[in-house]
Order: C-alpha cells, then structure tokens, then sequence
C-alpha cells in the first residue's frame, strides 16, 4: 500500500502550483483533494462544500466518513465526527493522511488516481509538427 500511496502523492503533487506546494505538504492535499473528489461523486452535490453527513444518509461519501470515523478511532480515542472533518479539511500530520488512504477502498482510490492522471489531450505532442 505504501507504494500506491507514494505513486497517488506523485500524482496530486503534479497538479499543484508552485504556491500551492509552499502553503500545505503534499499529503496534507491528497486528502483535501481526496474528501472533495468522493463528496461530489454526488452529482446533486455540485457547487457545496464536502460536511459531516447525517448518520442517516447513504451515500458513498457518508459510508466512507463512516468508515474514516472507525479506523481513526483505532488510533485517537477522541474521534469523534468533528475531529474526523477537521482532520479531512486540515490535515495536522502524514499519519492521517496514511489512516485515510487506508481507509479508502481501492477502487475508489484507482478512480482518484485516474482523475488526477493528465488526460491524453493534455499531454505533449513532440511529433505533431512531422505528421503534416
């Protein structure tokens, strides 16, 4: 898992701005990045803000908060839904950033990572000029 979680680093990491990189550690945005991405899986979701879900709601994001809530508890005795999000919106340490890549299912990770993955549309083209 290590592996997978340095190559989903790599790949955020690629996406940040120079300004971007100096404010926050790169793990600290995989997981802003990764609570955005899940939370809009939701096409109803658009324009908000990711938030603590109901205990009542069934959505992929509410499960896998959920599921964080657990894990997180089997290291800090004090999760609770609050700290959980904090933790989700400012991240205080790469630990956390481990408890929710661990957390995550795979194939939600492997959807991640293709969306951080550049597009063949953005990739250079260095023969381009030689077709015509």
């Amino acid at each position: 898992m290590v592996c997978l979680y340095g190559t989903t680093l790599d790949l955020v990491e690629k996406k940040l701005t120079v300004n971007e990189k100096k404010e926050y550690p790169v793990w600290s945005w995989f997981v802003f990045q990764l609570t955005d991405y899940i939370y809009h899986l939701d096409p109803e979701r658009a324009g908000t803000a990711p938030r603590i879900p109901s205990a009542k709601e069934d959505t992929i994001y509410a499960q896998w908060f959920h599921k964080l809530i657990m894990k997180m508890k089997k290291t800090f005795d004090d999760a609770t839904p609050k700290r959980v999000f904090r933790c989700l919106e400012n991240t205080p340490a790469e630990e956390i950033a481990l408890i929710v890549f661990e957390a995550t299912e795979s194939k939600l990770l492997n959807e991640f990572r293709e969306n951080l993955s550049p597009s063949v549309a953005d990739m250079p083209l260095p023969f381009c000029n030689t077709i015509y």
